[in-house]
């Protein structure tokens, strides 16, 4: 929402997701599964059985940022995994990446480097890019 758009743009967002495929936090078939749940959200799971029982794994090592409903919390930069943004990918391949091995990155803060006129455009044009 713009809102949201213009807090990124003034303050900046970090984001941090942990490493979770490797023991003893994830085992490769639990990683597989927690994979198609995740692709499951927008029908594109490859293996509906795996999806079922990644459920479970989500619920015990991705609900605490994710939330309940995989919509994420943006105080925490975990991001919502039921839509369409996807910073890194939405392929099995690229999100088993994320889970096995985590993601770090930042958005810097503009409000000391744009002027607020400046924010407000770039704000607009990142919310015309999603709609």
């Amino acid at each position: 929402d713009p809102d949201s758009i213009l807090t990124t743009l003034h303050e900046g967002r970090n984001g941090n997701m942990p490493a979770m495929g490797t023991m003893p936090n994830m085992t490769s078939e639990q990683v597989d599964q927690v994979v198609n749940f995740v692709l499951s959200y927008s029908g594109r799971e490859k293996d509906a059985e795996a999806a079922e029982k990644g459920e479970e794994v989500f619920a015990q090592a991705c609900v605490a940022c994710h939330g309940d409903d995989g919509k994420g919390n943006q105080d925490l930069g975990a991001p919502n995994l039921t839509d369409d943004t996807w910073l890194y990918g939405s392929t099995y391949d690229w999100i088993k990446e994320t889970v096995v091995n985590g993601r770090q990155n930042q958005m810097p803060a503009q409000g000391g480097r744009l002027t607020d006129d400046q924010i407000q455009i770039l704000a607009g044009y990142v919310y015309s890019l999603a709609n």
